[in-house]
């Protein structure tokens, strides 16, 4: 399976949110899987190309320059620290993955989803074209009306979608598409 793990960020929040970090983490354990970070010029072509795009809406975007090379496109934040394989992620075993968000820091809902159901938009795995494209779709035309813009999206389009039914999963702490 052909797998590439995607993000953004710019030039001002590349040093803050530990970028190198991220990027070290995930080498770490993942020498052999693709990843891509779009850098400030490339953000700004693609941002170019519609004037609705912005920082909280065009993940999917991304995910859709590439779906078409790739069976399995996973966005993931460079806020984040690999601490260990994912595996569950790499099996590819579903049509849409997230991680819950429910956690003591910081917890949120949004409209039917509430805190304990509620899912982070910090990494999504899909190698659905259809998925990436809804997702764009959704994100473009209401991303900026919620609190937590193509987070909400996520959960508020998921629930309301009868074409993906989420069930959680006690293992992996992610939904799964089937």
């Amino acid at each position: 399976m052909k797998i590439i793990f995607i993000s953004i960020v710019s030039d001002d929040w590349y040093v803050p949110s530990r970028t190198d970090d991220f990027i070290k983490s995930f080498k770490h354990f993942h020498p052999d899987i693709e990843l891509k970070i779009f850098r400030e010029q490339e953000i700004n072509e693609v941002f170019a190309t519609d004037s609705r795009l912005n920082y909280y809406n065009s993940k999917a975007t991304f995910a859709l320059k590439l779906i078409d090379d790739y069976d399995l496109v996973v966005w993931i934040d460079t806020d984040h620290l690999i601490l260990g394989r994912l595996d569950a992620i790499l099996e590819g075993r579903y049509a849409i993955a997230a991680p819950a968000n429910f956690n003591k820091y910081q917890n949120t809902g949004v409209g039917l989803r509430d805190e304990e159901h509620y899912f982070n938009g910090g990494i999504i795995a899909s190698g659905a074209k259809v998925f990436w494209q809804h997702y764009e779709q959704e994100s473009l035309l209401h991303a900026m009306e919620y609190q937590h813009k193509d987070n909400d999206i996520l959960n508020l389009w998921g629930i309301n979608d009868k074409r993906w039914h989420k069930q959680r999963s006690r293992q992996h702490d992610c939904i799964i598409s089937r």
